[in-house]
């Protein structure tokens, strides 16, 4: 069976820190671009609890999503992450940068989501913060 680490989304989104998470990745959106930029992909993951959007994979880890290794229902561990916020229409909402990732089951191996987890982040659009998200990413000193 595939263990993931329950409770990891809500306590990573909160600030506190959750060594190598186990996830499933249950979808990835390209997020439009504004300028002349690289593709980012937006995450939805999946804690087996509860899921969130708010997540990004950095660029340098495109070829994860384009070479078809990060597909709907892989199980993976986030070896390195880092949180950011950004204002989503006079909201704070944090964002998560994925650093680092280990595909731990492919999804074509897996199959199906693993439990039916909770929209945690239900009132989320990202795309109203892009431009906070982007300006992070440039600037990388004003990770959080």
């Amino acid at each position: 069976m595939y263990n993931l680490t329950e409770g990891a989304l809500d306590k990573i989104m909160n600030g506190i820190d959750v060594k190598k998470p186990v996830l499933q990745i249950l979808g990835y959106k390209k997020i439009p671009r504004s300028t002349n930029t690289d593709d980012r992909y937006r995450l939805l993951l999946s804690d087996g609890h509860g899921l969130n959007s708010f997540t990004i994979l950095i660029t340098q880890l495109n070829n994860l999503i384009t070479n078809n290794i990060l597909t709907q229902y892989t199980v993976c561990k986030i070896l390195n992450y880092a949180l950011t916020s950004i204002n989503s229409n006079g909201t704070e909402r944090r964002v998560m940068l994925i650093l680092d990732i280990e595909v731990l089951v492919p999804g074509s191996e897996v199959g199906y989501r693993i439990v039916n987890p909770i929209n945690t982040d239900c009132e989320s659009r990202l795309e109203y913060g892009w431009d906070q998200v982007q300006y992070v990413l440039k600037n990388p000193s004003r990770i959080q």
